[in-house]
């Protein structure tokens, strides 16, 4: 079986602001998974309230989304997000693209 690294914690003050779509009591949920031997899967998820109903996560001009989109064409990767009981970002890379400049 591949390495797996899952973290869950409640936050700290100072990312509340960062996390107030997060109910109390809520859950963050930051996932990295190598899927084979050059493959990588990143998976950023939470139990909140999800996005504005106003907001295309293609087009946000927001700094969250702006460095998401950014890290996932640096990487070559493929970036899904889903509004399902809360947010899941999900950015799948290869190790070939990702270290090329």
């Amino acid at each position: 079986m591949l390495p797996t690294l899952s973290v869950q914690a409640q936050p700290t003050s100072a990312q509340a602001d960062s996390l107030k779509r997060v109910p109390a009591g809520g859950t963050l949920r930051i996932e990295f998974n190598r899927l084979d031997c050059k493959s990588y899967w990143l998976l950023i998820s939470d139990d909140g309230i999800g996005l504005p109903i106003n907001l295309n996560p293609n087009q946000s001009r927001t700094l969250g989304m702006s460095l998401i989109r950014g890290l996932s064409k640096q990487l070559g990767g493929t970036l899904e997000i889903s509004q399902v009981n809360g947010v899941q970002i999900s950015l799948r890379f290869s190790e070939e693209k990702a270290g090329k400049p």
